[in-house]
């Protein structure tokens, strides 16, 4: 696979603020010129043309009751990934390609969250996420494909996301949240 990386002007950026979060994200080639995600405070709707190197297109649907996402991926991804959500409960279960290490499972229930993700080498031995219902934490320490660290810390107040990322990502990918807390690790 050819990864190369184009101008510094290619990069996501994600502003945040109490009621509305809009992701504008202009991505690599390699996810097939851009992916754009946008927000409001009762509605959500991801739509994302990808890459062939995700199998045409993947593609979310949101509203403020129920959230399907289904994906059909490349065999990169072996075969699928299927993630279905409900009001109350959330289940994602994705069996993936060795690429990622035989398996990424996620379990989710109204109240509590946990992700717990070992992860092929090519993201450096693991990326573990761990959530309850009134503080978040993701702290993953990431391959050199990814430049030395991604790093998101998060609670009920404050978030922060700073990921310098390789430049299969295009350089960089940078996030800014408004809230009064910005955190950063140094690995």
């Amino acid at each position: 696979m050819d990864i190369q990386s184009t101008s510094d002007s290619n990069y996501m950026y994600n502003q945040y603020n109490a009621s509305t979060v809009n992701i504008s994200a202009k991505i690599h080639p390699f996810f097939d010129k851009y992916m754009y995600n946008q927000y409001n405070a009762s509605t959500v709707n991801i739509s994302a043309k990808i890459h062939p190197f995700f199998d045409k297109y993947m593609y979310n649907q949101y509203n403020a009751s129920t959230v399907n996402i289904s994906a059909k991926i490349h065999p990169f991804f072996d075969k699928y990934m299927y993630t279905q959500y409900n009001a109350s409960t959330v289940n994602i279960s994705a069996k993936i390609h060795p690429f990622f290490d035989k398996y990424m499972y996620t379990q989710y229930n109204a109240s509590t969250v946990n992700i717990s993700a070992k992860i092929h080498p090519f993201f450096d031995k693991y990326m573990y996420n761990q959530y309850n219902a009134s503080t978040v934490n993701i702290s993953a320490k990431i391959h050199p494909f990814f430049d030395k660290y991604m790093y998101n810390q998060y609670n009920a107040s404050t978030v922060n996301i700073s990921a310098k990322i390789h430049p299969f990502f295009d350089k960089y990918m940078y996030n800014q949240v408004f809230f009064p807390i910005h955190n950063k690790m140094h690995i």
